[in-house]
């Protein structure tokens, strides 16, 4: 059981083994469904539906496929992760977590959770004072 947005839950996990974070990246078709998050220095892109399936994800999310020196490698996102929180608001789609990034409060900490090698992961991530 977790508790999320101060709710009891019961999680159900499905465990398994994710591909190595080369095969998740090449999965994906072609560079129009790609985007640079410069607020949080990630490169993220569309999830694929094969890779849905076989993450278990039903809707939303970002597939992170490269992270620069920032804010989010700071926090500790990785290439191969799913991004599914950002600030507590859940991640619809790229173009979603470009607002959702332009909207986060300066010089705060915000919450983020990513879905990595099948689990799910909290990481507090410092947004900077100055936008680049």
């Amino acid at each position: 059981k977790v508790i999320r947005e101060g709710k009891q839950r019961t999680v159900r996990v499905k465990i398994g083994e994710l591909p190595p974070n080369e095969e998740l990246q090449l999965a994906t078709s072609g560079r129009d469904d790609q985007m640079s998050i410069k607020r949080l220095d990630i490169t993220v892109r569309e999830i694929s539906k094969p890779q849905r399936e076989e993450l278990d994800l039903d809707d939303g999310g970002v597939l992170v496929e490269s992270v620069q020196d920032g804010p989010a490698k700071k926090a500790g996102v990785r290439a191969g992760d799913v991004l599914l929180l950002l600030d507590n608001e859940k991640v619809r789609d790229i173009g979603h977590l470009r607002e959702l990034a332009a909207r986060l409060p300066a010089g705060k900490s915000v919450p983020i959770l990513v879905q990595r090698r099948g689990g799910p992961l909290f990481l507090a991530m410092k947004v900077p004072d100055t936008e680049k």
